[in-house]
């Protein structure tokens, strides 16, 4: 019985030490992702985007021409994003899952301030992680794996910015 108890506590403490070693990798790529939408560094962006959520946006000389359109019309810039929390990784099929509570500062017409969901997906058990920042690509892309992981995109404040 004794081994029995051992080999159980080996098990319990492998899967909660890789379990925090994955955590761990995912966040510190998540500030990667994040930092890459900051500065504009577009092949680091799409390097760490879920490859099918960039065709469903037309692939990569689409999402270029969409992201210089945002940056020309000055209506909205990404300021911060601050890495949040990561969830539980959930396993789906072949893929892992693991929701970051995200907080996003944007300025524009507006200062806004809001908290998104951004989704970590890894399709080689937990090597590699790539992003999902968009709800509704996710939503098209598992529509299983979202009635497990609502995510969210909330406004926490918005104001009007000052003019000089």
């Amino acid at each position: 019985m004794k081994p029995c108890l051992f080999l159980a506590f080996l098990v319990t403490f492998y899967l909660k030490e890789t379990s925090a070693q994955q955590h761990s990798q995912i966040k510190k790529q998540a500030e990667e992702y994040s930092e890459a939408i900051i500065k504009h560094d577009y092949n680091r962006w799409i390097y760490l985007m879920y490859p099918k959520e960039l065709t469903i946006i037309g692939g990569r000389h689409s999402f270029l021409n969409i992201q210089r359109r945002i940056e020309k019309s000055g209506t909205a810039k990404t300021k911060a994003i601050i890495v949040g929390h990561e969830g539980n990784i959930v396993r789906e099929g072949k893929r892992l899952f693991c929701m970051l509570n995200d907080t996003l500062y944007m300025t524009g017409a507006f200062n806004i301030k809001g908290h998104v969901d951004m989704i970590a997906l890894s399709e080689d058990n937990g090597k590699r992680w790539y992003f999902i920042d968009t709800d509704w690509a996710f939503r098209i892309l598992f529509p299983d794996i979202e009635k497990k992981m609502p995510i969210r995109s909330v406004i926490i404040s918005s104001s009007p910015v000052k003019s000089n």
